[in-house]
């Protein structure tokens, strides 16, 4: 028990404080806790930036801890003696920071702290200089930074058949967009430079389907006859506007379908916060074939509120040029208007494809179910061909 009105945020364990550990809270308090006892030891009192904490980081110089507060401050604080050596400024409200070393091509690596906060950015600062060494804008689309971890220098790295000293150092940034990014420290000024990520959708998934042959219940089998040939999972999220394809066994292969080239550079020109205004709209109907995968476009879905359904290249994680649309309505791109002329609503509310995987079928709000032919795209009729008259025959 911490004690009446001291609500926990935030705990570190600094190396050689047996059984103890540095807890803060949510009105800035920091106090040191023995575990075995439960006493509280120490309850710091030096004068800091104020406002709640929202991480602590132990370093690897003895006694010497982060202390990442929600007005924005980074500070480092001499655990035993209670004092503040010196406090860094993020400008926005934090929620995390961790302690890292670069790695630069033929040189030691220097102290760094990594700070993320509220403003979706990460700054690296150099703790020698105490200044800043490079912000990361927005690595998340702005989203918040919600956890910072940093790997250690180890091994030897390869280029051009020699090696060339300590592997970089590593730290992985987790926002609020479901995405983890992992860094390497090793510019010519220990800046950072993107490796790799992994990303999911950013919001909850509103459909998901299995793609592959149907005799496989759409999990297909590998040529050794196992299971993990083709284990992939379509799904689309409305929150966020995407689909993307998740692979059960092998994560490298998940990823978002492209949308097309320039989304992120057009929201920038446009001067928008989220790439995402830019999208297609919310996918309510999905279909997939691998009847003829890496041939031509094997997926279709059906959008919110229009009219024409989109194909996909699942082979190639991309939109494909053209989408189903009828000679009347005009257009073969991905501009066509999502209400026919004269008003009526004709927007597609489900769609298929054909066991051959040359045909699509698309439902629409009008009662009509249309086929297309997928490699052209051209409209091949109607069922029924005329409502009245299938009207007429049902009465």
């Amino acid at each position: 028990e911490l004690g009446a009105g001291f609500e926990m945020t935030a705990a570190c364990h600094p190396p050689t404080y047996v059984n103890k550990i540095v807890v803060g809270s949510s009105d800035g308090a920091l106090e040191l806790w023995n575990l075995r006892s439960g006493k509280r030891v120490h309850r710091y009192a030096y004068a800091g930036a104020g406002g709640g904490v929202a991480a602590i980081a132990a370093s690897g110089a003895l006694d010497v801890v982060a202390v990442a507060r929600t007005s924005g401050v980074a500070e480092l604080v001499d655990a035993k003696r209670d004092v503040l050596l010196f406090s860094l400024d993020h400008g926005a409200p934090l929620a995390c920071l961790c302690f890292c070393r670069s790695a630069p091509e033929g040189g030691e690596g220097a102290p760094r702290l990594a700070t993320g906060g509220a403003d979706g950015d990460i700054r690296v600062w150099d703790l020698e200089a105490r200044a800043l060494v490079e912000a990361i804008a927005a690595p998340h689309g702005g989203k918040a930074i919600v956890a910072l971890s940093a790997g250690g220098v180890g091994g030897a790295g390869v280029k051009g058949g020699g090696a060339v000293g300590p592997r970089a150092a590593l730290f992985t940034a987790i926002g609020g967009d479901n995405a983890a990014r992992q860094w390497a420290l090793d510019g010519p000024g220990g800046g950072p430079r993107l490796v790799r990520s992994r990303a999911g959708h950013g919001a909850a998934p509103s459909l998901a389907k299995w793609y592959g042959p149907p005799a496989c219940g759409g999990a297909a089998a590998g040529g050794a006859g196992d299971a993990y040939g083709a284990l992939q999972l379509l799904s689309a999220s409305r929150g966020d506007r995407s689909l993307r394809c998740l692979h059960a066994a092998r994560d490298a292969l998940c990823g978002e379908l492209s949308q097309g080239r320039g989304v992120e550079g057009r929201a920038k020109r446009m001067r928008l916060d989220d790439p995402g205004a830019l999208k297609l709209p919310p996918v309510v109907a999905l279909a997939a074939s691998g009847a003829k995968d890496g041939a031509y476009a094997n997926v279709v879905t059906c959008h919110a509120g229009e009219r024409v359904a989109r194909l996909w290249h699942l082979a190639d994680r991309r939109l494909a040029d053209v989408c189903l649309t009828q000679p009347q309505w005009g257009g073969r791109g991905t501009d066509d208007p999502s209400r026919a002329a004269g008003g009526r609503d004709e927007a597609a509310t489900a769609c298929e494809l054909s066991q051959c995987g040359n045909f699509a079928l698309v439902g629409h709000a009008d009662g009509y179910v249309r086929k297309y032919n997928v490699q052209s795209g051209d409209a091949r009729g109607t069922f029924p061909a005329s409502l009245a008259a299938a009207a007429a025959a049902a009465a």
